[in-house]
Protein backbone atom coordinates (compact mmCIF):
# COMPACT_ATOMS: atom_id res chain seq x y z
CA UNK A 1 0.00 0.00 0.00
CA UNK A 2 3.02 2.29 0.54
CA UNK A 3 3.50 2.07 -2.79
CA UNK A 4 0.49 1.58 -4.84
CA UNK A 5 -2.29 3.37 -2.40
CA UNK A 6 -5.05 1.74 -2.80
CA UNK A 7 -5.80 -1.35 -4.53
CA UNK A 8 -8.04 -1.83 -7.43
CA UNK A 9 -10.05 -4.83 -9.12
CA UNK A 10 -7.43 -5.97 -10.75
CA UNK A 11 -4.43 -5.58 -8.28
CA UNK A 12 -6.72 -6.46 -5.53
CA UNK A 13 -6.21 -9.96 -7.18
CA UNK A 14 -2.46 -10.35 -6.13
CA UNK A 15 -3.82 -11.95 -2.93
CA UNK A 16 -5.48 -15.07 -4.33
CA UNK A 17 -2.07 -15.69 -6.69
CA UNK A 18 0.52 -15.32 -4.10
CA UNK A 19 -1.35 -18.33 -2.20
CA UNK A 20 -0.43 -20.37 -4.40
CA UNK A 21 2.96 -18.72 -5.74
CA UNK A 22 4.26 -17.84 -2.09
CA UNK A 23 4.31 -21.71 -0.82
CA UNK A 24 6.34 -23.08 -3.84
CA UNK A 25 9.56 -21.86 -2.21
CA UNK A 26 8.20 -24.01 0.93
CA UNK A 27 7.10 -26.89 -0.84
CA UNK A 28 10.71 -27.04 -2.51
CA UNK A 29 12.31 -26.25 0.40
CA UNK A 30 10.49 -29.32 1.97
CA UNK A 31 10.74 -31.68 -0.57
CA UNK A 32 15.16 -31.74 -0.87
CA UNK A 33 14.85 -31.49 3.29
CA UNK A 34 12.84 -34.76 3.42
CA UNK A 35 15.32 -36.44 0.76
CA UNK A 36 18.36 -35.40 2.68
CA UNK A 37 17.23 -36.00 5.66
CA UNK A 38 16.70 -39.86 4.07
CA UNK A 39 20.26 -40.21 4.16
CA UNK A 40 21.32 -38.13 7.04
CA UNK A 41 20.36 -38.72 11.12
CA UNK A 42 21.78 -34.61 12.07
CA UNK A 43 18.91 -32.11 10.79
CA UNK A 44 21.55 -29.34 11.03
CA UNK A 45 23.73 -30.58 8.62
CA UNK A 46 19.73 -31.95 6.30
CA UNK A 47 19.12 -28.60 6.48
CA UNK A 48 22.81 -27.20 4.90
CA UNK A 49 22.82 -29.99 2.13
CA UNK A 50 19.32 -28.73 1.24
CA UNK A 51 20.03 -25.14 0.95
CA UNK A 52 23.20 -25.59 -0.49
CA UNK A 53 21.34 -27.52 -3.27
CA UNK A 54 17.32 -25.89 -4.03
CA UNK A 55 18.39 -22.03 -2.82
CA UNK A 56 20.04 -21.58 -6.34
CA UNK A 57 17.17 -23.02 -7.89
CA UNK A 58 14.64 -21.02 -5.62
CA UNK A 59 16.31 -18.12 -5.96
CA UNK A 60 16.57 -17.84 -9.65
CA UNK A 61 12.75 -19.28 -10.13
CA UNK A 62 12.17 -15.80 -7.77
CA UNK A 63 14.12 -13.34 -9.31
CA UNK A 64 12.52 -14.33 -12.73
CA UNK A 65 9.11 -14.39 -11.26
CA UNK A 66 9.93 -11.07 -9.90
CA UNK A 67 11.51 -9.38 -13.18
CA UNK A 68 8.31 -10.75 -15.23
CA UNK A 69 5.82 -9.28 -12.75
CA UNK A 70 7.89 -5.91 -12.76
CA UNK A 71 8.15 -5.65 -16.70
CA UNK A 72 4.26 -4.79 -15.74
CA UNK A 73 5.31 -1.80 -14.13
CA UNK A 74 6.44 -0.02 -17.28
CA UNK A 75 2.55 -0.26 -18.68
CA UNK A 76 0.57 2.93 -18.37
CA UNK A 77 -2.64 0.85 -17.76
CA UNK A 78 -2.93 1.17 -13.68
CA UNK A 79 -4.39 -2.13 -13.64
CA UNK A 80 -1.52 -3.68 -14.60
CA UNK A 81 1.09 -1.67 -13.45
CA UNK A 82 0.04 -2.01 -9.33
CA UNK A 83 -0.67 -5.54 -9.97
CA UNK A 84 2.59 -6.52 -11.71
CA UNK A 85 4.36 -4.28 -8.54
CA UNK A 86 1.99 -5.77 -5.75
CA UNK A 87 2.72 -9.39 -6.88
CA UNK A 88 6.65 -8.79 -7.32
CA UNK A 89 6.19 -7.12 -3.50
CA UNK A 90 4.62 -10.58 -2.54
CA UNK A 91 6.42 -12.78 -4.35
CA UNK A 92 10.01 -11.46 -2.83
CA UNK A 93 8.14 -11.11 0.37
CA UNK A 94 6.97 -15.10 0.17
CA UNK A 95 10.88 -16.12 -0.69
CA UNK A 96 12.45 -13.99 2.50
CA UNK A 97 10.29 -15.43 4.93
CA UNK A 98 10.74 -18.62 3.68
CA UNK A 99 14.63 -19.05 3.51
CA UNK A 100 14.53 -16.98 6.93
CA UNK A 101 12.00 -18.59 8.94
CA UNK A 102 11.99 -22.44 7.44
CA UNK A 103 15.12 -23.52 9.49
CA UNK A 104 13.52 -22.17 12.77
CA UNK A 105 10.26 -23.95 12.23
CA UNK A 106 12.10 -26.93 11.86
CA UNK A 107 14.24 -27.18 14.34
CA UNK A 108 11.47 -26.09 16.97
CA UNK A 109 10.15 -29.23 15.71
CA UNK A 110 13.58 -31.09 16.14
CA UNK A 111 13.34 -30.06 19.81
CA UNK A 112 10.80 -32.50 20.79
CA UNK A 113 10.68 -35.24 18.30
CA UNK A 114 13.30 -35.80 15.13
CA UNK A 115 11.35 -34.43 12.63
CA UNK A 116 10.98 -37.43 9.73
CA UNK A 117 9.15 -36.31 6.62
CA UNK A 118 7.34 -39.01 4.52
CA UNK A 119 6.99 -36.84 0.91
CA UNK A 120 4.81 -38.09 -1.63
CA UNK A 121 6.58 -39.53 -4.63
CA UNK A 122 5.68 -39.07 -7.95
CA UNK A 123 6.13 -42.66 -9.81
CA UNK A 124 3.89 -42.07 -12.33
CA UNK A 125 6.34 -39.55 -13.74
CA UNK A 126 9.43 -41.66 -13.81
CA UNK A 127 7.43 -44.04 -15.69
CA UNK A 128 5.76 -41.73 -18.29
CA UNK A 129 9.55 -40.59 -18.47
CA UNK A 130 10.31 -43.95 -18.92
CA UNK A 131 8.13 -45.05 -21.84
CA UNK A 132 9.10 -41.48 -24.00
CA UNK A 133 12.27 -41.61 -23.65
CA UNK A 134 11.77 -45.00 -25.84
CA UNK A 135 10.13 -43.27 -28.39
CA UNK A 136 11.84 -39.86 -28.02
CA UNK A 137 11.17 -39.48 -32.29
CA UNK A 138 7.61 -40.10 -31.62
CA UNK A 139 7.57 -37.74 -28.36
CA UNK A 140 8.96 -34.96 -30.26
CA UNK A 141 7.03 -34.58 -33.54
CA UNK A 142 3.78 -34.57 -30.87
CA UNK A 143 5.21 -31.77 -29.15
CA UNK A 144 7.04 -29.85 -32.23
CA UNK A 145 3.31 -30.54 -33.90
CA UNK A 146 1.02 -29.22 -31.18
CA UNK A 147 3.12 -26.33 -31.10
CA UNK A 148 2.89 -25.14 -34.53
CA UNK A 149 -0.75 -25.22 -34.14
CA UNK A 150 -0.16 -22.63 -31.33
CA UNK A 151 1.92 -20.49 -32.74
CA UNK A 152 -0.96 -20.54 -35.87
CA UNK A 153 -3.86 -19.85 -33.37
CA UNK A 154 -2.47 -16.54 -32.27
CA UNK A 155 -3.71 -15.31 -35.66
CA UNK A 156 -6.95 -16.35 -34.21
CA UNK A 157 -7.12 -14.84 -31.18
CA UNK A 158 -10.86 -13.56 -30.08
CA UNK A 159 -11.35 -10.48 -27.78
CA UNK A 160 -14.20 -9.34 -26.19
CA UNK A 161 -14.67 -5.95 -25.84
CA UNK A 162 -18.34 -6.12 -24.43
CA UNK A 163 -18.40 -5.43 -20.83
CA UNK A 164 -21.87 -6.46 -20.31
CA UNK A 165 -20.02 -9.68 -20.80
CA UNK A 166 -17.54 -9.47 -18.09
CA UNK A 167 -20.65 -8.18 -15.05
CA UNK A 168 -21.68 -9.68 -12.28
CA UNK A 169 -24.36 -11.97 -13.28
CA UNK A 170 -28.58 -11.12 -13.34
CA UNK A 171 -27.64 -7.30 -13.74
CA UNK A 172 -29.41 -7.10 -16.69
CA UNK A 173 -32.18 -9.70 -15.95
CA UNK A 174 -35.31 -9.04 -17.59
CA UNK A 175 -37.57 -9.54 -14.71
CA UNK A 176 -35.58 -7.12 -12.37
CA UNK A 177 -37.38 -3.37 -11.70
CA UNK A 178 -34.41 -1.49 -12.88
CA UNK A 179 -34.84 -3.16 -16.48
CA UNK A 180 -38.23 -3.17 -16.33
CA UNK A 181 -38.37 0.39 -15.56
CA UNK A 182 -35.77 0.99 -18.30
CA UNK A 183 -37.69 -0.65 -21.14
CA UNK A 184 -40.82 1.11 -19.91
CA UNK A 185 -39.11 4.43 -20.11
CA UNK A 186 -37.64 3.66 -23.64
CA UNK A 187 -41.16 3.04 -24.76
CA UNK A 188 -42.67 6.29 -24.09
CA UNK A 189 -39.38 8.26 -24.59
CA UNK A 190 -39.51 10.27 -21.86
CA UNK A 191 -37.02 10.85 -19.19
CA UNK A 192 -33.90 9.83 -21.32
CA UNK A 193 -31.44 10.52 -18.39
CA UNK A 194 -32.27 7.37 -16.74
CA UNK A 195 -32.01 5.32 -19.00
CA UNK A 196 -28.23 4.99 -19.36
CA UNK A 197 -25.27 6.64 -18.54
CA UNK A 198 -25.27 10.91 -19.17
CA UNK A 199 -22.32 12.50 -20.40
CA UNK A 200 -21.21 15.76 -20.03
CA UNK A 201 -20.00 19.27 -21.16
CA UNK A 202 -18.00 21.58 -18.66
CA UNK A 203 -17.74 25.29 -20.39
CA UNK A 204 -15.46 28.33 -18.60
CA UNK A 205 -18.33 30.52 -18.11
CA UNK A 206 -22.02 31.02 -18.90
CA UNK A 207 -21.76 32.83 -22.51
CA UNK A 208 -20.04 29.41 -23.45
CA UNK A 209 -22.91 27.30 -22.16
CA UNK A 210 -25.25 29.28 -24.16
CA UNK A 211 -22.86 28.55 -27.24
CA UNK A 212 -22.74 24.86 -26.43
CA UNK A 213 -26.38 24.57 -25.90
CA UNK A 214 -27.25 26.46 -29.21
CA UNK A 215 -24.84 23.67 -31.13
CA UNK A 216 -26.54 20.83 -29.59
CA UNK A 217 -29.84 22.36 -30.94
CA UNK A 218 -28.82 22.45 -34.42
CA UNK A 219 -27.51 18.61 -34.02
CA UNK A 220 -30.41 17.59 -32.47
CA UNK A 221 -32.80 19.37 -35.06
CA UNK A 222 -30.47 17.93 -38.26
CA UNK A 223 -28.71 14.42 -36.30
CA UNK A 224 -27.11 12.47 -39.03
CA UNK A 225 -24.99 10.63 -37.12
CA UNK A 226 -25.02 6.53 -36.58
CA UNK A 227 -26.04 6.73 -32.64
CA UNK A 228 -28.91 8.55 -31.36
CA UNK A 229 -28.75 12.44 -29.59
CA UNK A 230 -31.65 11.60 -27.30
CA UNK A 231 -31.53 15.03 -25.58
CA UNK A 232 -29.92 17.54 -23.61
CA UNK A 233 -30.28 19.57 -20.28
CA UNK A 234 -28.55 23.20 -19.37
CA UNK A 235 -30.25 26.20 -18.50
CA UNK A 236 -30.54 26.95 -21.42
CA UNK A 237 -32.52 24.11 -21.98
CA UNK A 238 -35.52 26.63 -20.55
CA UNK A 239 -33.92 30.13 -21.16
CA UNK A 240 -34.68 30.34 -25.04
CA UNK A 241 -32.74 32.23 -27.46
CA UNK A 242 -33.66 35.88 -29.04
CA UNK A 243 -36.39 36.44 -26.30
CA UNK A 244 -36.69 40.05 -26.75
CA UNK A 245 -37.66 38.96 -30.33
CA UNK A 246 -40.08 36.58 -29.27
CA UNK A 247 -41.32 38.70 -26.30
CA UNK A 248 -42.40 41.19 -29.15
CA UNK A 249 -44.29 38.45 -31.14
CA UNK A 250 -46.02 37.39 -27.83
CA UNK A 251 -47.01 40.72 -27.43
CA UNK A 252 -48.54 41.38 -30.25
CA UNK A 253 -50.64 38.10 -30.85
CA UNK A 254 -52.06 38.76 -27.07
CA UNK A 255 -52.90 42.62 -28.53
CA UNK A 256 -54.44 40.91 -31.55
CA UNK A 257 -56.86 38.22 -29.96
CA UNK A 258 -57.46 40.94 -26.58
CA UNK A 259 -58.87 43.16 -29.56
CA UNK A 260 -60.65 40.38 -31.27
CA UNK A 261 -61.59 38.63 -27.99
CA UNK A 262 -65.29 39.36 -28.16
CA UNK A 263 -66.18 38.02 -31.40
CA UNK A 264 -65.84 34.78 -29.75
CA UNK A 265 -68.26 32.51 -27.91
CA UNK A 266 -68.17 31.89 -23.70
CA UNK A 267 -66.37 28.69 -24.65
CA UNK A 268 -63.61 29.48 -27.08
CA UNK A 269 -63.16 32.72 -24.13
CA UNK A 270 -63.00 30.34 -21.38
CA UNK A 271 -60.81 27.97 -23.08
CA UNK A 272 -58.56 31.09 -23.85
CA UNK A 273 -58.54 32.38 -20.41
CA UNK A 274 -58.01 28.87 -18.53
CA UNK A 275 -54.95 27.49 -21.18
CA UNK A 276 -53.27 30.40 -22.90
CA UNK A 277 -53.90 33.58 -21.74
CA UNK A 278 -50.92 32.79 -18.98
CA UNK A 279 -48.75 32.17 -21.55
CA UNK A 280 -49.43 35.44 -23.05
CA UNK A 281 -48.78 37.65 -20.33
CA UNK A 282 -44.82 37.04 -19.82
CA UNK A 283 -43.92 40.21 -18.04
CA UNK A 284 -39.78 39.91 -19.56
CA UNK A 285 -37.65 37.53 -20.17
CA UNK A 286 -37.04 34.12 -18.50
CA UNK A 287 -33.89 34.38 -16.00
CA UNK A 288 -31.49 32.03 -14.95
CA UNK A 289 -33.31 33.18 -10.82
CA UNK A 290 -36.63 32.36 -12.66
CA UNK A 291 -35.61 28.57 -13.03
CA UNK A 292 -37.02 26.32 -10.45
CA UNK A 293 -34.40 24.38 -7.68
CA UNK A 294 -34.89 20.72 -9.41
CA UNK A 295 -33.36 22.63 -12.56
CA UNK A 296 -30.47 24.64 -10.60
CA UNK A 297 -29.90 21.76 -8.38
CA UNK A 298 -28.95 19.16 -11.19
CA UNK A 299 -26.81 21.48 -12.56
CA UNK A 300 -25.07 22.64 -10.26
CA UNK A 301 -21.25 22.45 -9.50
CA UNK A 302 -18.91 22.62 -6.12
CA UNK A 303 -18.42 26.58 -6.54
CA UNK A 304 -22.52 26.90 -6.66
CA UNK A 305 -22.82 28.27 -9.89
CA UNK A 306 -25.55 26.32 -12.47
CA UNK A 307 -24.71 27.93 -15.85
CA UNK A 308 -21.24 26.12 -16.91
CA UNK A 309 -22.82 22.50 -17.25
CA UNK A 310 -24.58 20.48 -20.00
CA UNK A 311 -26.06 17.04 -19.23
CA UNK A 312 -26.20 14.83 -22.61
CA UNK A 313 -27.89 11.55 -23.45
CA UNK A 314 -26.71 9.70 -25.99
CA UNK A 315 -27.32 6.37 -27.85
CA UNK A 316 -25.74 3.33 -27.94
CA UNK A 317 -24.38 0.52 -25.47
CA UNK A 318 -21.56 2.25 -23.34
CA UNK A 319 -20.64 -1.51 -22.14
CA UNK A 320 -19.71 -2.29 -25.54
CA UNK A 321 -16.20 -0.83 -26.84
CA UNK A 322 -17.54 -0.38 -30.18
CA UNK A 323 -20.13 1.98 -29.71
CA UNK A 324 -18.06 4.05 -27.08
CA UNK A 325 -15.69 4.52 -29.91
CA UNK A 326 -18.35 5.32 -32.47
CA UNK A 327 -19.59 7.71 -29.49
CA UNK A 328 -16.58 9.45 -28.95
CA UNK A 329 -15.90 9.98 -33.05
CA UNK A 330 -19.18 11.42 -33.65
CA UNK A 331 -19.98 13.47 -30.21
CA UNK A 332 -17.12 13.83 -28.91
CA UNK A 333 -16.35 17.49 -29.56
CA UNK A 334 -19.18 19.74 -30.19
CA UNK A 335 -18.06 22.54 -32.72
CA UNK A 336 -19.79 25.80 -31.22
CA UNK A 337 -19.44 29.58 -32.65
CA UNK A 338 -17.17 31.03 -29.85
CA UNK A 339 -15.29 27.35 -29.51
CA UNK A 340 -14.85 23.51 -28.98
CA UNK A 341 -16.15 21.91 -26.09
CA UNK A 342 -15.38 18.19 -25.28
CA UNK A 343 -17.90 15.63 -24.34
CA UNK A 344 -16.98 13.68 -21.06
CA UNK A 345 -18.21 10.35 -19.27
CA UNK A 346 -17.18 7.81 -17.50
CA UNK A 347 -17.87 5.69 -19.76
CA UNK A 348 -15.54 7.20 -22.67
CA UNK A 349 -12.34 5.21 -20.55
CA UNK A 350 -13.85 2.20 -22.03
CA UNK A 351 -12.71 3.74 -25.41
CA UNK A 352 -8.78 4.07 -24.03
CA UNK A 353 -9.00 0.06 -22.68
CA UNK A 354 -9.40 -1.05 -26.37
CA UNK A 355 -5.79 1.27 -26.92
CA UNK A 356 -4.50 -0.47 -23.66
CA UNK A 357 -5.04 -4.26 -25.11
CA UNK A 358 -3.96 -3.25 -28.67
CA UNK A 359 -0.78 -1.53 -27.71
CA UNK A 360 -0.03 -1.92 -23.68
CA UNK A 361 -1.11 -5.90 -23.56
CA UNK A 362 1.42 -6.68 -26.18
CA UNK A 363 4.04 -4.49 -24.75
CA UNK A 364 4.01 -6.13 -21.57
CA UNK A 365 4.11 -9.65 -23.07
CA UNK A 366 6.68 -8.42 -24.62
CA UNK A 367 8.44 -7.18 -21.73
CA UNK A 368 7.50 -10.42 -19.70
CA UNK A 369 9.48 -12.67 -21.64
CA UNK A 370 12.38 -10.36 -22.60
CA UNK A 371 13.03 -9.86 -18.57
CA UNK A 372 12.52 -13.46 -17.67
CA UNK A 373 15.35 -14.49 -20.87
CA UNK A 374 17.73 -11.55 -19.71
CA UNK A 375 17.32 -12.78 -15.96
CA UNK A 376 17.83 -16.58 -17.01
CA UNK A 377 20.83 -15.23 -19.52
CA UNK A 378 22.15 -13.62 -16.08
CA UNK A 379 21.88 -16.93 -13.72
CA UNK A 380 23.50 -19.39 -16.34
CA UNK A 381 25.76 -16.83 -18.25
CA UNK A 382 25.05 -18.91 -21.29
CA UNK A 383 22.88 -18.49 -24.08
CA UNK A 384 22.48 -22.33 -24.52
CA UNK A 385 21.24 -23.15 -21.07
CA UNK A 386 19.13 -20.08 -20.76
CA UNK A 387 16.93 -21.08 -24.19
CA UNK A 388 16.49 -24.27 -22.80
CA UNK A 389 14.47 -23.20 -19.71
CA UNK A 390 13.27 -20.75 -21.86
CA UNK A 391 11.80 -23.18 -24.07
CA UNK A 392 8.73 -24.96 -22.39
CA UNK A 393 8.03 -21.88 -20.52
CA UNK A 394 7.17 -20.18 -24.30
CA UNK A 395 5.76 -23.30 -25.38
CA UNK A 396 3.26 -23.73 -22.53
CA UNK A 397 2.10 -20.40 -22.93
CA UNK A 398 1.43 -21.34 -26.59
CA UNK A 399 -0.63 -24.02 -25.54
CA UNK A 400 -2.73 -21.83 -23.58
CA UNK A 401 -3.37 -19.91 -26.31
CA UNK A 402 -4.51 -22.70 -28.33
CA UNK A 403 -6.56 -24.28 -26.28
CA UNK A 404 -8.65 -20.58 -25.65
CA UNK A 405 -8.73 -20.48 -29.16
CA UNK A 406 -10.10 -24.15 -29.84
CA UNK A 407 -12.90 -23.91 -26.68
CA UNK A 408 -13.55 -20.45 -27.89
CA UNK A 409 -12.83 -18.63 -24.76
CA UNK A 410 -12.11 -14.99 -25.47
CA UNK A 411 -9.52 -12.66 -24.05
CA UNK A 412 -10.16 -9.71 -22.36
CA UNK A 413 -8.86 -6.90 -20.25
CA UNK A 414 -9.20 -8.93 -16.90
CA UNK A 415 -7.29 -12.18 -17.95
CA UNK A 416 -5.27 -10.43 -20.70
CA UNK A 417 -2.42 -9.95 -17.44
CA UNK A 418 -2.57 -13.98 -17.28
CA UNK A 419 -0.26 -14.53 -20.04
CA UNK A 420 2.99 -12.10 -18.26
CA UNK A 421 1.91 -13.54 -15.18
CA UNK A 422 1.66 -17.25 -16.72
CA UNK A 423 5.51 -16.28 -17.72
CA UNK A 424 6.42 -15.46 -14.71
CA UNK A 425 4.92 -18.66 -12.59
CA UNK A 426 5.70 -20.83 -15.21
CA UNK A 427 9.61 -20.24 -15.53
CA UNK A 428 10.06 -21.97 -12.07
CA UNK A 429 8.59 -25.61 -12.57
CA UNK A 430 11.33 -25.14 -15.53
CA UNK A 431 14.23 -24.08 -13.37
CA UNK A 432 13.77 -26.57 -10.39
CA UNK A 433 13.80 -29.26 -13.53
CA UNK A 434 16.68 -28.02 -15.16
CA UNK A 435 18.53 -27.32 -11.97
CA UNK A 436 18.34 -30.87 -10.96
CA UNK A 437 19.17 -32.34 -14.38
CA UNK A 438 22.34 -30.18 -14.39
CA UNK A 439 23.27 -31.63 -10.71
CA UNK A 440 22.46 -35.12 -11.06
CA UNK A 441 22.88 -35.83 -14.79
CA UNK A 442 20.29 -37.39 -17.72
CA UNK A 443 21.10 -40.85 -15.22
CA UNK A 444 19.30 -39.24 -12.48
CA UNK A 445 16.59 -38.10 -14.47
CA UNK A 446 13.94 -40.73 -12.82
CA UNK A 447 15.17 -39.75 -8.98
CA UNK A 448 14.57 -36.19 -10.10
CA UNK A 449 10.69 -36.89 -11.32
CA UNK A 450 10.33 -38.80 -8.12
CA UNK A 451 11.53 -36.20 -6.06
CA UNK A 452 11.46 -32.89 -8.02
CA UNK A 453 8.54 -33.49 -10.14
CA UNK A 454 6.66 -33.77 -7.07
CA UNK A 455 7.59 -30.88 -5.86
CA UNK A 456 7.24 -29.35 -9.12
CA UNK A 457 3.46 -30.69 -9.35
CA UNK A 458 2.40 -29.66 -6.21
CA UNK A 459 4.10 -26.31 -6.19
CA UNK A 460 1.93 -26.13 -9.29
CA UNK A 461 -0.86 -27.60 -8.05
CA UNK A 462 -0.89 -24.91 -5.09
CA UNK A 463 -0.60 -21.77 -7.65
CA UNK A 464 -3.64 -23.35 -10.08
CA UNK A 465 -5.68 -23.51 -6.41
CA UNK A 466 -4.75 -20.37 -5.88
CA UNK A 467 -5.53 -19.08 -9.70
CA UNK A 468 -8.33 -21.10 -9.51
CA UNK A 469 -10.12 -20.09 -6.32
CA UNK A 470 -11.21 -16.74 -8.43
CA UNK A 471 -13.35 -18.67 -10.80
CA UNK A 472 -15.80 -18.82 -7.73
CA UNK A 473 -15.99 -14.85 -8.02
CA UNK A 474 -19.51 -13.38 -9.21
CA UNK A 475 -17.73 -10.98 -11.74
CA UNK A 476 -17.54 -12.73 -15.10
CA UNK A 477 -14.28 -10.34 -15.61
CA UNK A 478 -12.52 -11.80 -12.73
CA UNK A 479 -14.05 -15.98 -13.49
CA UNK A 480 -12.48 -15.14 -17.11
CA UNK A 481 -8.78 -14.65 -15.05
CA UNK A 482 -9.22 -18.01 -13.09
CA UNK A 483 -10.38 -20.08 -15.94
CA UNK A 484 -7.52 -18.51 -18.62
CA UNK A 485 -5.01 -18.65 -15.73
CA UNK A 486 -5.40 -22.65 -14.63
CA UNK A 487 -5.30 -23.30 -18.44
CA UNK A 488 -2.13 -21.89 -18.49
CA UNK A 489 -0.63 -23.15 -15.24
CA UNK A 490 -1.97 -26.71 -16.92
CA UNK A 491 -0.38 -26.68 -20.08
CA UNK A 492 3.00 -24.93 -18.91
CA UNK A 493 3.24 -28.30 -15.83
CA UNK A 494 2.52 -30.55 -18.83
CA UNK A 495 5.25 -29.30 -20.86
CA UNK A 496 7.74 -29.32 -18.04
CA UNK A 497 7.02 -32.29 -16.67
CA UNK A 498 5.75 -34.58 -19.11
CA UNK A 499 8.15 -33.23 -22.67
CA UNK A 500 10.61 -31.34 -21.11
CA UNK A 501 12.60 -34.20 -19.58
CA UNK A 502 12.31 -36.32 -22.77
CA UNK A 503 13.45 -33.43 -24.72
CA UNK A 504 15.94 -32.85 -22.44
CA UNK A 505 17.14 -36.41 -22.69
CA UNK A 506 17.00 -36.34 -26.16
CA UNK A 507 19.50 -32.67 -26.23
CA UNK A 508 22.10 -34.95 -24.12
CA UNK A 509 22.25 -37.74 -26.36
CA UNK A 510 22.84 -35.03 -29.32
CA UNK A 511 25.48 -33.27 -27.31
CA UNK A 512 26.97 -36.35 -26.37
CA UNK A 513 27.65 -37.77 -30.03
CA UNK A 514 28.64 -34.16 -31.41
CA UNK A 515 31.35 -34.43 -28.54
CA UNK A 516 32.13 -38.26 -29.59
CA UNK A 517 31.69 -36.60 -33.34
CA UNK A 518 34.89 -33.85 -32.42
CA UNK A 519 37.02 -35.96 -30.70
CA UNK A 520 37.48 -38.60 -33.55
CA UNK A 521 37.78 -35.51 -35.70
CA UNK A 522 40.58 -34.16 -33.23
CA UNK A 523 38.87 -30.94 -32.67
Amino acid sequence: QYFIGGFNIISAFSFSILYGLGIDFSIHLLGRFSEEREHSENCKDAMIASYSEVIPAIFAGAVTTVAAFLSLTIVDFKGFSDFGLAAAIGVSAAFISTIVFFPPVIFFFEKFKPVKLNIRKTFLLSSIYRKGSKRTFLTASVFILITVFAVISVNFISMEYDFNNLTFPGKYDPDSVSTRYIQAVKKEKTDFMSTGLPSFILTDSKKETEDASRALDKIKKHNTNTLEFKDYISIYSFIPEKQEEKLRIIKDIRRLIERKINLFDEKTIGRYNSDFRSYLEIGGPVEESHLPAWITDKLSLKDGTCDKLIILGLGGNKSNIDDVITLKKEYGTVKGVRNYYNVLGSYMLIAEIKDVVDDQVPLAVILSFAAVFFTLLLLYRSFTEAFIVFLPLSTGILWMILIAVVSGIKFNIFNMVIIPTAIGTGIDSAIHVFHRYRSDGIMGMKNLLKNTGGAVFYSSLTTLIGFGSVVLANHKGLQSIGIMASIGIITVTVVNLLFFPVLLRAFYRYKKRLENRLKKQGV
